[in-house]
């Protein structure tokens, strides 16, 4: 994964993260938060958001459009490769709240898919047959989950 990132900083438990996303719309503060929904799978739920600098409040539902998607995709998954390097046991949980962004996220995996195939097991959630299968470039999920191949 050579694509360029934010710098970014995250919270002494390694649950927390922030980066500030530049674009033409200003700075916006994006947030990603790794929330334990199963500590017997040691399975986290991701969540990505702006922060609002005022009242600091997480919105995971705009639409920022600041035309650095790449970017903003590259540092979510440097900041997912460090937490499951720090939680070599864990799972991780993500799904897009439109299918606009599920379709950001599968691109994002497909363009490194290689890579990570040699180092992740990667599974998406299928709609259609209400199943986990692993990650397939060509088919639609509405979730994923990503974890170190032990």
């Amino acid at each position: 994964m050579i694509s360029e990132k934010y710098d970014f900083t995250g919270s002494d438990e390694g649950t927390y993260f922030e980066f500030i996303s530049i674009g033409p719309k200003g700075n916006i503060i994006k947030a990603v938060q790794f929330t334990l929904i199963d500590s017997i799978e040691q399975t986290y739920s991701l969540g990505l958001g702006d922060r609002d600098p005022i009242t600091n409040q997480i919105d995971d539902e705009v639409v920022t459009d600041s035309k650095d998607t790449r970017k903003v995709l590259a540092t979510l998954g440097e900041i997912g490769r460090q937490f499951l390097e720090f939680n070599p046991n864990a799972k991780i949980v993500f799904e897009g709240n439109t299918e606009s962004k599920n379709r950001l996220y599968r691109m994002g995996i497909n363009r490194n898919l290689n890579e990570l195939n040699s180092k992740y097991s990667i599974f998406g959630f299928r709609e259609q047959n209400l199943t986990w299968e692993r990650f397939n470039k060509k088919s639609d999920y509405i979730a994923f989950t990503i974890s170190k191949i032990k």
